[in-house]
């Protein structure tokens, strides 16, 4: 005898191991009687889900196929659009997992892009900043002969080592992990 939600069953029989799959494991199910299931357990007059195994994946369409004809005649439903019922193989549920996946990929990508641009933009700014700010020493160096593109060069070198520093900090501020 087992007891489930206060209901005690008696065991008929253990079913073959089959091993689990990435949600769970078919060897942790019990398996009742559907009306015993329908009025002790789920509390409900009609049947909520049914899950049917297909030998292999070719004939799964076919099955779904099968079962959408039986419901839909069994339910007296003329038109698809206005089934009372749904229903769904693995490849459906592959299929949407993979669809929200994107969408996440997608969205991530979007932030990081927006985020580059906000620092690119800081950076820029800061850069600007400091060259106004040192427009006296930019002249001393071109009195003295320095070349325009010798002031570039170590305003560039001083942004790219600005950059790599506070890309550094951030990360380890942030836990980035080290791959």
């Amino acid at each position: 005898m087992i007891r489930i939600n206060k209901v005690e069953f008696k065991v008929i029989g253990v079913t073959a191991a089959k091993g689990g799959t990435g949600f769970g494991s078919q060897d942790d199910m019990i398996y009742v009687p559907i009306s015993a299931a329908q009025r002790f357990l789920a509390g409900d007059d009609y049947v909520t889900q049914i899950s049917i195994q297909a030998p292999d994946q070719a004939s799964m369409a076919d099955i779904q196929t099968q079962v959408t004809d039986l419901l839909m005649a069994r339910h007296n439903i003329a038109d698809p659009t206005l089934a009372d019922f749904s229903v769904l193989n693995q490849a459906d549920i592959v299929a949407t997992a993979s669809s929200v996946t994107n969408t996440f990929t997608l969205l991530l990508a979007a932030i990081a892009g927006i985020s580059l641009l906000v620092g690119g933009i800081g950076i820029m700014n800061m850069m600007l900043t400091n060259v106004t700010e040192r427009t006296r020493e930019i002249g001393l160096r071109k009195a003295i002969g320095a070349k325009r593109g010798a002031i570039s060069t170590q305003f560039l070198a001083e942004s790219v080592t600005l950059t790599f520093f506070g890309g550094y900090s951030a990360c380890s501020w942030a836990g980035c992990s080290r791959s």
